[in-house]
């Protein structure tokens, strides 16, 4: 059957192939690059060769089992100090941050990762504004509920800053549940992302600029309608978030939770995955199992459970059954 003619232009396909030898290392057989561009290998020469061109000596090929390979080949040492694997797994990091990062911040990241790449392969190209990513990803990351930040960008520096500088700021805050704006004196620490939004952790003060408690609490970024900075240092220590804890620090008491899921798919789902790092898995021969673990986030952990809705069989709190879930709010 005669092979099946590719809608792409010469020029696409020659982009592709060398992203394809870019940005993965391993190597590449004639046989396979020409089902991927969907041409004959006479084609594939012709571009390989094309692309020797312009990187001389940059591209290794050989036989094995009278298979014909390519690849580019590894540089030992560089200005940046990164090989392509690492540049690659940058890549997938920059798609893991996808949700919090606005449209500019991404593509000034994209830019940046392909200006590192050209490097790797000891050469002085330009590129110019438009071109699209040269690097395509090899994961894809589904997120539901995600937030656009990109009209919070000054929001988010002038944070940073202030955390930076160890300032007091003036918040006008927008809460869902009072529903009006209110002005908050808050001492920034640091950031967190959690499902799918940037919250940013620290003290609430008073007045006079003393600590209402020494309990953190954490602003939603994308409710932060404006910052003033008040110029004072305050200097206080309180324990920061854990990031290997089950969610934010909403509480200043650390609770034991024991829940029991009940046999069936949302076992495996709770075995496969770390919920924190001090968590117990318990195993019955039913098939139930029980997760044990303690935290701070105890709202995040009401909530949680009452999505698994009877899939639980109950919720014990320090060692005190919880009798009615629902009632359990932030």
């Amino acid at each position: 059957m005669p092979q099946k003619k590719s809608s792409l232009s010469s020029g696409s396909k020659l982009l592709k192939l060398f992203r394809k030898l870019l940005t993965d290392p391993k190597k590449h057989f004639l046989s396979d690059l020409s089902n991927y561009l969907n041409c004959s290998s006479q084609s594939v020469i012709r571009m390989i060769g094309e692309i020797e061109q312009e990187f001389d000596n940059r591209l290794e090929q050989g036989f094995e089992h009278k298979r014909r390979w390519y690849r580019f080949k590894a540089i030992n040492s560089n200005s940046l100090g990164l090989d392509v694997e690492e540049v690659r797994y940058l890549s997938i990091c920059r798609d893991l941050a996808d949700p919090f990062l606005p449209d500019e911040i991404k593509d000034r990241i994209d830019k940046k990762i392909l200006a590192m790449s050209i490097e790797l392969l000891g050469e002085k190209t330009s590129y110019k504004d438009g071109i699209g990513k040269i690097l395509e990803p090899d994961y894809s990351f589904f997120t539901k509920g995600q937030i656009d930040y990109s009209s919070h960008q000054k929001i988010l520096e002038q944070i940073e800053i202030s955390i930076k500088q160890a300032e007091v700021i003036s918040i006008d805050y927008y809460s869902v549940h009072s529903q009006i704006e209110k002005k908050i004196k808050f001492y920034p620490q640091k950031f967190i992302c959690s499902n799918s939004a940037i919250y940013v952790i620290g003290l609430r003060l008073q007045e006079d600029m003393s600590s209402i408690d020494n309990k953190p609490i954490s602003l939603a970024v994308h409710r932060i309608k404006a910052i003033k900075t008040l110029g004072n240092n305050y200097k206080t220590k309180y324990v920061s978030a854990n990031i290997e804890d089950f969610g934010l620090p909403w509480e200043n008491k650390i609770s034991e939770f024991l829940i029991r899921f009940k046999a069936g798919r949302v076992t495996d789902y709770i075995k496969e995955r770390k919920w924190t790092n001090n968590q117990t898995i318990k195993e019955y021969p039913n098939g139930d199992i029980e997760l044990t673990f303690k935290t701070k986030s105890i709202p995040e952990v009401y909530a949680w459970c009452r999505s698994f809705g009877d899939q639980i069989s109950f919720v014990k709190q320090d060692g005190i059954l919880i009798d009615n879930l629902q009632s359990k709010h932030f």
